[in-house]
């Protein structure tokens, strides 16, 4: 009986210092220290992040692995849509590439490179995104190429 007791205190501060100790030290030393972006942010269709946000993100972190759910509520010409975005991607070296697609299945995926900028608060980041647009409209018609790509400034600015 008592051989049991001091089996199951084992056992307990085994797990204990496997949750807090080990597991917390891999994460360290496999993350490399990388900031966590996890949390809600603001979408903006400029680098400078200024004039109103055309959505509202949020994103998972787990190491270097990045998903994103961003919902669009201002198209690139400004009217009002209501768009929800999946991504799935990499965080390395304050750079976040990752794809996405429309969660609705409606509009065709991208793809969006952002890299971490300046060192003050809010945090920002700024990149371009990639897709294809069969049909652009004015606001999108000068960065579109031959091929129907277009290329145009994003950024990411946290909320919290």
């Amino acid at each position: 009986m008592v051989e049991n007791v001091i089996g199951g205190l084992i056992v307990a501060v085994l797990g204990i210092v496997w949750r807090y100790v080990v597991l917390p030290g891999v994460h360290l030393f496999y993350g490399r220290g990388e900031p966590d972006i996890s949390g809600r942010w603001e979408s903006y269709d400029n680098a400078e992040c200024s004039g109103q946000p055309v959505g509202e993100a949020t994103v998972k972190q787990r190491g270097r692995h990045v998903s994103i759910r961003l919902t669009r509520v201002v198209g690139r010409g400004g009217h009002t849509i209501r768009r929800t975005m999946l991504f799935k991607g990499r965080w390395q070296s304050e750079q976040l590439t990752a794809t996405f697609y429309d969660a609705a299945a409606h509009y065709r995926g991208g793809a969006v490179v952002l890299r971490w900028v300046g060192s003050g608060s809010p945090i920002r980041l700024v990149g371009r995104v990639i897709y294809w647009d069969r049909t652009p409209d004015a606001a999108t018609a000068a960065s579109v190429d031959p091929a129907g790509i277009v290329s145009s400034p994003y950024a990411l600015r946290k909320k919290d």
